[in-house]
This record gives structure tokens, sequence and C-alpha cells, in this order.
């Protein structure tokens, strides 16, 4: 599914076209801004996003042979309980 299917789903509902683009745009925006301030997203039913972050890895610069330490964060979805068990069935 893809986000243009997303905005043709909500327009089943009798919304108008641009104001279903908006409505997807506005959750996508939450969401990311949500995981760029560390927060946690818990949608019941659904599931959650978070950001982990990974190990430090050590790299080193190839023009002065200086070490970098990178660290990084990726954002995770852990599926509900709910969710699960629909797709288990």
């Amino acid at each position: 599914m893809t986000k243009k299917d997303l905005v043709e789903s909500i327009m089943e509902l009798g919304i108008q076209k641009e104001m279903a683009y908006d409505i997807v745009e506005l959750i996508l925006f939450e969401i990311k801004n949500a995981l760029i301030k560390n927060e946690r997203i818990m949608i019941f039913g659904f599931g959650t996003f978070e950001i982990k972050e990974r190990k430090n890895i050590v790299a080193r610069n190839i023009k002065t042979g200086q070490e970098i330490i990178i660290s990084r964060k990726i954002p995770v979805f852990k599926i509900g309980k709910t969710f699960k068990k629909k797709l288990n069935i």
C-alpha cells in the first residue's frame, strides 16, 4: 500500500482528495516529529513506533587516519498484541 492508496481509502469515506491527502500528510508528519523528539508512539490495536540506539561504530577518516565514533538511531515498529493475533488467525 502506498500513500496514494491511503488517500484513496480515506476518499471512500466521502472526503475530498485534498483533505484526504492533508490527513495522511498530517499523521505522517506527527509520527516523524515525535520520533525525532525521541518520543514513543503507541497506537492501540496496531503497534508502537520508537527510536532505538545502535552500538557505536568506530570508523577511520581515510584522509587523516583519525578515528571517528559514529552513533546511530533507528526507528523501530513493534506490532501490537491485538494486531498480531489477527495476523496469525
